[in-house]
């Protein structure tokens, strides 16, 4: 049973109407349609970040919508329950959480479902926070984060994304990927958060070797300061192809592969064993 300081948290028609003729498709009806859609999805992307209600010009600019249209936008978006307005601004609503909990990584009998138990168990282990990511480009994904009262602060959340050069949990995932996956991110310019980023493409490429050897990443006050993380990759249990990192993340000291690397190396790998025929890949 959980104390009251000990008890883990888990963290968790859209396109506008176009004036056409109904009849047989045009290359003109395409074009608009696709115009409408990426407006549409420009606007929603717009609600991306920290912040919760955002007014009508501010979401217009970051859409680089005119105010007109992403006002007639959202307007649809509300009545089909993807945007609630609130006091004059807009919010997302539940609606969207609830598609989203449809992707194949969160959906019932995914991955974020069936690694819970696991990220319960390394919690209450190591008593820090719990961290479960994919690879999406150069960034990590966050899906699921565990923590208590007492936990450091990470800054992250579910749904939050990271530099995968500047994260454990990014380098665990790159190590374990093809070469032409890390040589891909490698080769972008490398933004740098703290005075101890790697941001040289060959020293990370060495490290990176060096994390296939060990079996898990680590990073050191890389992307804040003052805090640490050891992550592991996962594995799909059928193809073998990494899927996923589990992380634990701490205040920065020089015992933090000695105190969480194992267990973080043990919950990844009975995430990676087979659990009947079942795979973590989308069917």
């Amino acid at each position: 049973m959980f104390t009251a300081a000990e008890a883990p948290r888990s963290s968790t028609a859209l396109f506008d109407e176009c004036d056409v003729t109904p009849g047989i498709a045009t290359s003109m009806d395409t074009e608009r349609s696709d115009s409408s859609a990426s407006k549409v999805l420009r606007l929603l992307n717009a609600f991306v970040g920290p912040q919760a209600h955002l007014g009508l010009t501010e979401l217009a600019d970051r859409a680089k919508l005119p105010r007109s249209t992403a006002h007639r936008l959202l307007g649809t978006l509300a009545r089909e329950g993807y945007v609630h307005r609130v006091r004059g601004r807009y919010c997302l609503s539940n609606r969207t959480f609830e598609v989203g909990h449809h992707a194949m990584t969160v959906r019932p009998n995914g991955l974020r479902e069936r690694a819970m138990p696991f990220l319960t168990d390394l919690f209450l282990q190591t008593r820090q926070p719990v961290h479960l990511a994919i690879l999406d480009g150069a960034e990590v994904l966050y899906l699921e984060k565990i923590f208590g009262h007492n936990s450091v602060r990470t800054g992250t959340s579910v749904g939050a994304r990271r530099p995968a050069h500047a994260t454990a949990l990014g380098k665990a995932l790159l190590a374990a990927s093809a070469e032409d996956v890390w040589q891909e991110v490698l080769g972008k310019p490398l933004p740098r958060y703290t005075e101890r980023t790697w941001v040289n493409p060959d020293r990370i490429e060495r490290q990176l070797h060096e994390v296939r050897g060990q079996g898990f990443a680590t990073d050191r006050d890389e992307l804040i300061r003052g805090l640490s993380c050891v992550a592991a990759p996962i594995r799909d249990p059928l193809t073998g192809e990494v899927v996923a990192a589990v992380s634990v993340s701490s205040r920065s000291g020089p015992e933090i592969v000695r105190r969480f690397s194992q267990a973080v190396v043990q919950t990844a790998q009975m995430l990676s064993q087979p659990s009947g025929s079942r795979s973590y890949a989308p069917a």
